[in-house]
């Protein structure tokens, strides 16, 4: 059985800059990049990049799924450069109902 992740980023505060885009490129060449999204299926193994350090860094919104069941919602909210609210460590583990 191949692995199944999928994980999506938004950015809700401010649009991404294409400098940052380029940045996200280079940490993969399979997802998909907008100003405000990056979602990648990762069927390989693990991602190029903590998924923490790029919430903090670019997005406020971090959802991941697997196919062994576990899910994963971060959020992260910026006031200015600081860190005004995080929800970053408290993670619902939601059971997968069929």
């Amino acid at each position: 059985m191949s692995e199944y992740q999928y994980y999506e980023f938004q950015a809700v505060d401010r649009p991404l800059s294409a400098d940052e885009m380029r940045e996200l490129r280079a940490i993969s060449s399979r997802a998909s990049i907008t100003p405000t999204r990056f979602s990648n299926v990762d069927n390989f193994g693990s991602p190029k990049a903590n998924p923490h350090d790029l919430l903090v860094k670019y997005f406020d919104v971090f959802v991941y799924l697997a196919n062994w069941r576990y899910r994963e919602l971060a959020l992260y909210s910026h006031q200015g450069s600081e860190l005004r609210y995080d929800l970053s460590c408290h993670r619902a583990r939601l059971p997968f109902k069929a």
